[in-house]
């Protein structure tokens, strides 16, 4: 339904809170691919699904309510810090 309504508002700038929860793995895609194919509307995803932050332009990691990382999905990778970490445990998953 949110989708729906960026299309048919107009609207400039989506939340989403773990958009694909909920879903079987296959439809889960189809939302997350739908959601990265939108043009001209800052989307602002909430996922613990690290994987889901190497196609964002901009990740912030959060920890017991504090910024603990931010940067480029790149740029978080060659610190080798938090977000490293969570996404390679991620992956093994």
């Amino acid at each position: 339904m949110a989708l729906a309504r960026v299309h048919y508002r107009g609207t400039p700038i989506l939340v989403l809170d773990e958009p694909d929860s909920r879903l079987h793995a296959e439809s889960a895609q189809k939302i997350v691919d739908r959601v990265f194919g939108l043009t001209g509307v800052t989307v602002i995803m909430i996922t613990h699904h690290v994987s889901r932050a190497e196609r964002c332009d901009k990740v912030i990691v959060m920890g017991e309510g504090l910024v603990v990382e931010e940067g480029t999905p790149s740029e978080l990778l060659e610190r080798q810090g938090v977000y490293a970490s969570m996404l390679s445990g991620d992956k093994k998953r």
